[in-house]
């Protein structure tokens, strides 16, 4: 699941903090956990202008996560595919956010074989990557991988690497002009009106190809800035199953909101957020690439993780007929949307740490904190996976909160 840097021999056994384990920040959400010279980097979303790092001692026995003072990286994005610019805002998000940067889902990749550090971060609906020499940073730009795409995961199986993402369109340029004008009509003034009308016009017009089928692609790279171009993208899993189209079931303020989630959106099916890990020597049939990902409505208390399993890095991929990992017993749970998560092996324990977000509540909205609880692999003829989330008492509101939500899938 990863690649250790180095096991001291004053290393302790991974405590996990109260859940959520920084509650003293809000709005956290997509974290990614890398382990280097005994210690855990853990990188979220942030409501920030620049992505941030939280550190923790794996070798204090009371350490907790934290905040380092200096931000990592100002994002760079692509406009269009017209232009690259330092990010201080998305030109696509200023009606709907304010001057809000549209960046998340920042990735770390430590690549044992140059012996730097890659930074692969979604802003403005691109990929792009940034380097340096240390997991605190600074990084610097590089380049953009990849335009209209959104939630990058890198990992190198035996000599190749390979890149996984979400492409918001299948290349096709009717699509993305259709998606655009929709986008528009969504965060301008008289929203309702103009979106119900585009739906109008191109029922009349026959013109009503599904976009939102969100889909995880795969690509190889010969390096850790440069895809391959000799080989396209493949798509490796896209949004079929009914829970992935669960979004949300409470009425929304926010015109983008209900642009995201009604039948003329890219969110209208989700598969997103990769992790992909590798099971060696996989009985008789060799090794098994396991494709981890989360569905449903991101803003929604629906989004939840599944998985995918096949032959190699590249699939092909078949989902498992017991997916979603975690089911809720009622609507009042109190885990709400967990999902968009990264897993981290304890070499002291051998446990797996999944790490993940959920929503302070069950309405429309992105207010999110990270937490992580032991996600159980069994080995054998069935491969199970199983993830009971936690939260603790008096978080949300002061409500008594418990355990919720355990499914072992195969």
């Amino acid at each position: 699941l990863i690649r250790y840097a180095s096991t001291s021999t004053t290393r302790q056994a991974f405590r996990p903090p109260n859940n959520p384990i920084l509650s003293d920040e809000p709005m956290l959400a997509d974290p990614h956990v890398l382990e280097y010279n005994d210690s855990l980097y853990l990188y979220p979303t942030s409501n920030e202008a620049d992505f941030i790092v939280f550190t923790y001692d794996l070798t204090s026995k009371d350490a907790q996560f934290v905040k380092q003072d200096t931000p990592i990286f100002t994002p760079k994005a692509s406009f269009l595919g017209m232009f690259d610019f330092d990010l201080t805002y998305c030109p696509l998000s200023w009606t709907a956010f304010g001057k809000h940067n549209l960046a998340w889902a920042p990735h770390v990749f430590n690549d044992v074989e140059s012996g730097l550090f890659y930074l692969y971060y979604t802003a403005c609906l691109s990929i792009g990557v940034a380097v340096s020499e240390s997991p605190l940073g600074p990084f610097r730009h590089e380049s953009i991988l990849c335009r209209f795409c959104i939630d990058a995961f890198v990992e190198r199986f035996d000599s190749q690497l390979y890149f996984y993402h979400n492409q918001l369109f299948d290349s096709h340029r009717s699509t993305l002009r259709q998606w655009m004008k929709r986008l528009v009509n969504a965060v301008s003034f008289s929203s309702q009106i103009t979106v119900e009308r585009q739906q109008r016009q191109e029922e009349e017009e026959g013109n009503t190809s599904q976009v939102g089928f969100l889909g995880i692609y795969g690509q190889r790279m010969i390096s850790p800035t440069h895809l391959d171009t000799t080989h396209s993208a493949i798509k490796l899993v896209q949004a079929s199953e009914d829970w992935e189209f669960q979004s949300s079931d409470i009425t929304s303020t926010s015109s983008l909101d209900k642009f995201l989630t009604s039948s003329l959106g890219v969110m209208k099916g989700v598969n997103e957020g990769a992790w992909v890990f590798r099971r060696d020597n996989h009985g008789e049939g060799g090794d098994e690439y396991v494709l981890m990902y989360s569905g449903g409505g991101a803003n929604s208390r629906h989004y939840r993780l599944g998985f995918a399993a096949g032959p190699s890095p590249l699939g092909p991929f078949t989902k498992s007929s017991t997916n979603p990992i975690i089911q809720f017993r009622d609507i009042d749970d109190p885990i709400y949307g967990p999902g968009h998560h990264a897993l981290w092996k304890d070499p002291v324990t051998d446990k797996v740490w999944c790490f993940y977000h959920a929503k302070y509540s069950a309405e429309v909205g992105w207010e999110r904190y990270i937490s992580v609880d032991e996600l159980v692999i069994s080995e054998g003829s069935e491969y199970r996976m199983s993830l009971k989330v936690s939260l603790d008492d008096g978080v949300l509101n002061g409500q008594q909160q418990g355990q919720c939500g355990e499914e072992n899938i195969k």
